[in-house]
């Protein structure tokens, strides 16, 4: 059922008008389903109940999406939705701070049939995928028939937003008579900025085709704009513009400091790893492309945690030997981490007892607390109690004296007195 609500001061009075309010709502599904079934009928014009009470934008929410559609065809309206979420702040900010002002009100309820959809219930959780948003709130014009007319992204003030409304209400600079122009053919440099600058808007998912679009029109690449413009828009290394990213890496550097381009290059190559069905295949060669001096290190360690945060102690064991082959000596941390992986995952004695040696030999050169554990941890993964509580017994030791927290070493000790 559709709900009519408004964001206004005077709460208080609100009572006053609950009776036609209810009527109101009893009565919207019954119309609009009757719009089909009756000409006479589909040829009535929909009124909301004004009340001088209200100063801010009237909002149905609806978690039945039909319904919307079906209303904003009878009213012949673009539809305004504010496509939210319970926990996103901008969006609180925006019901309390835009929403609610007399001018917004004004030009969004003449003009649009306003909704709000919580993205997460009813329709909301389809309309998500339909609309491909990734980030709160999400601000749409939307034709009666569901097409976009218009898009944005993320908060908005009372005067961004009171722009946008005449803009779609002009039918100027919108994505949709941009995406016009640009079928019949429009391709300046201009155009294909502005064309740009609407996915960014929007998050649309189409900003690093259109960013490629738009710099195959540009002669100089290594303007300090042109930099900034890749490095804030791209958002995928499944580009040629990722690799030119990685080839100008020190100029990059240069404008924007080593560190925030080694967690760009970074985030985009992880955030791709982790969308891609066949990850194990996709890392190596993300890691070749980024980092070719380091790729197979990369590889390795991406290896050893996605078999590990999948359980799969056979592999992961299987990629612990492989590591061993060329780096005999593992560090003490790495020793330590692996154990515990080994204590937890692995299940096959011939596997323990190849990384138990490199236990041993690292404790042999250097008797300390984590050394200690790892062997513990080794030996009772191999079936062997009585060594295992030697060496923890050990570390707990070694622990005691350094002041060091020992909590982990005794948990596993009382684990292997229970046995």
């Amino acid at each position: 059922m559709i709900i009519y609500h408004t964001f206004g001061a005077q709460f208080e009075n609100y009572t006053q008008n609950i009776n036609i309010m209810s009527i109101y709502r009893l009565l919207i599904p019954f119309l609009v389903a009757a719009i089909a079934a009756s000409p006479l009928i589909a040829q009535l014009e929909f009124q909301k109940v004004d009340s001088v009470i209200y100063k801010g934008v009237d909002f149905i929410e609806s978690s039945e999406w039909g319904e919307v559609l079906a209303l904003a065809e009878l009213e012949d309206k673009i539809i305004f939705l504010d496509a939210y979420t319970s926990w996103c702040r901008p969006c609180k900010k925006m019901d309390k701070v835009v929403f609610s002002r007399p001018d917004v009100g004004d030009l969004y309820n003449e003009n649009f049939l306003n909704v709000k959809v919580n993205m997460e219930k009813g329709d909301g959780v389809n309309l998500v995928e339909k609309y491909h948003i990734i980030a709160y709130p999400s601000l749409f014009f939307l034709s009666p028939d569901g097409e976009v007319v218009h898009r944005v992204t993320g908060y908005k003030g009372p005067g961004e937003i009171l722009k946008i409304g005449r803009q779609v209400k002009e039918g100027n600079k919108t994505v949709a008579s941009l995406e016009e122009q640009y079928k019949t053919g429009e391709r300046t440099p201009e155009f294909l900025y502005e064309y740009l600058q609407t996915s960014i808007e929007a998050k649309d998912g189409r900003q690093t085709a259109r960013l490629e679009e738009y710099l195959s029109s540009q002669e100089d690449w290594q303007t300090e704009d042109i930099r900034s413009l890749l490095f804030h828009t791209l958002d995928t290394p499944d580009s040629p513009l990722f690799d030119h990213l990685i080839e100008n890496k020190s100029a990059f550097a240069i404008q924007f400091g080593v560190s925030d381009v080694e967690n760009k290059i970074q985030n985009l190559v992880y955030t791709a790893i982790r969308k891609s069905e066949v990850p194990l295949e996709t890392a190596p060669l993300l890691f070749e492309r980024a980092y070719p001096d380091k790729a197979a290190k990369f590889t390795q360690q991406f290896k050893l945690n996605h078999y590990r945060d999948q359980e799969d102690g056979v592999n992961y064991a299987k990629e612990i030997g492989s590591y061993l082959a060329t780096n005999p000596q593992l560090s003490e941390d790495m020793l330590n981490e692996v154990a515990w992986n080994y204590y937890d995952l692995v299940a096959d004695q011939n596997q323990v007892k190849s990384l138990l040696k490199s236990a041993k030999i690292a404790k042999k050169k250097s008797n300390t607390y984590l050394n200690n554990e790892s062997l513990a941890l080794l030996y009772a993964k191999a079936g062997k109690t009585k060594k295992a509580k030697k060496f923890i017994k050990k570390a707990i030791g070694i622990a005691q004296a350094n002041k060091m927290s020992a909590a982990s070493s005794e948990d596993l000790l009382a684990e292997l007195s229970g046995n």
